[in-house]
């Protein structure tokens, strides 16, 4: 089972049938968990240095990811769209 199928199963088992989840296509390894606020949806969240790290592993160059990920994937304001996190760095 690949990690697609294996987010997709953990997902199926953790939230109920009415919610549906919002998630980014092929930015599997970016994948964090959910976030419930008791207010909505869950929302997929997702680690954004992760992100740029596999839009580079894609051949773009670092100033083209982080366009990217700031234009396409920030901006998307839809109900139940994805959270982006900055990690705070281990030590």
């Amino acid at each position: 089972m690949n990690l697609k199928e294996r987010i997709a199963d953990w997902i199926s088992d953790t939230i109920t049938e009415e919610e549906e989840i919002l998630l980014c296509e092929n930015l599997e390894e970016a994948f964090i968990g959910l976030q419930y606020d008791g207010t909505d949806t869950p929302r997929a969240v997702y680690d954004a240095d992760k992100i740029i790290s596999i839009l580079c592993c894609a051949h773009l160059t670092y100033e083209e990811a982080l366009e990217f990920y700031e234009s396409e994937l920030l901006t998307d304001n839809s109900l139940g769209a994805p959270i982006y996190i900055n990690r705070f760095p281990e030590a």
